[in-house]
């Protein structure tokens, strides 16, 4: 009898050994799991801020927001035989932002970038009429929207039209920082 209460004995501190080890390893477990929630947490707020870091203005040019400017573009030329039937169509959008150096157009009008065309981006700002010659650099389409962007970069800008663009995208700015103080 006595061997019995042995083997019990040995069996339960067996049993209590394997129990301590298990609860060794859950518990290494846990910290490894909170170490690893950590890194992710860390990482994902380094990616916040990378992504805030991308979306600042990477242009070379101050760019300036425009609320509810009309623009027509004039397609003039390009340089694929394919796309030659647009040649000459006009598109209206609604400017988006304007530097003295290109603009970004939203439109309902889509059509393929893959050529590179050469338009006119007629405008108004402040009751001013400008009338820029340039290239469509950059098409977005939005997946969620139905409306798509395009960039223009403006060519042979004279310096008199890029300081008067220049005066009023700095007189939109001092009016914008008057509403706000």
């Amino acid at each position: 009898m006595m061997y019995y209460v042995y083997y019990i004995i040995m069996i339960v501190a067996i049993f209590m050994v394997i129990l301590y080890m298990i609860n060794k390893n859950l518990r290494t477990k846990e910290k490894l799991i909170k170490q690893l929630k950590s890194q992710i947490n860390d990482q994902h707020e380094k990616n916040k801020k990378l992504l805030q870091l991308s979306n600042t203005n990477r242009r070379r040019d101050h760019r300036v927001e425009v609320y509810n400017t009309q623009a027509e573009v004039l397609i003039s030329s390009t340089e694929d035989d394919k796309f030659q039937k647009i040649v000459g169509k006009k598109f209206v959008g609604t400017m988006s932002d304007i530097s003295h150096s290109g603009t970004k157009i939203l439109s309902d009008y889509s059509f393929p970038i893959q050529g590179r065309f050469k338009v006119t981006v007629n405008f108004s700002l402040l009751e001013e009429n400008f009338s820029f010659n340039a290239f469509m650099i950059r098409k977005e389409e939005h997946l969620n929207e139905k409306e798509v962007s395009y960039g223009f970069q403006f060519i042979n800008v004279s310096n008199r039209m890029e300081q008067k663009l220049a005066f009023i995208l700095h007189k939109i700015e001092a009016e914008r920082r008057k509403k706000i103080s």
